[in-house]
């Protein structure tokens, strides 16, 4: 219930989702990429992408809920609140 008070949504242990495993290990991908894309030295501040870095993985991310989508049983329900990475600051690559 804390995850829920917190973000607003339960945690969910992507392990244990009734998908292939290939599915599971793309979520694990995503998540240590989207780690190494924040300066953990200052977490609000700018990517440490280039534009199309962030484009591709906004693209994978995209393409992992609809994965996630297909594959979940009947009963199962996506809520999508992600929101695409962009560059912070007025700047460009």
């Amino acid at each position: 219930m804390a995850d829920r008070e917190c973000y607003g949504y339960p945690f969910v242990d992507h392990q244990r989702l009734p998908v292939s495993q290939n599915l599971r290990d793309e979520l694990d991908s995503l998540a240590h990429s989207y780690d190494s894309a924040v300066d953990w030295e200052d977490p609000a501040g700018e990517w440490l992408w280039s534009q199309a870095e962030l484009y591709r993985f906004n693209t994978a991310v995209r393409a992992t809920v609809a994965r996630l989508r297909e594959e979940l049983p009947s009963g199962w329900r996506v809520t999508d609140h992600f929101e695409p990475l962009q560059l912070r600051s007025a700047s460009s690559d």
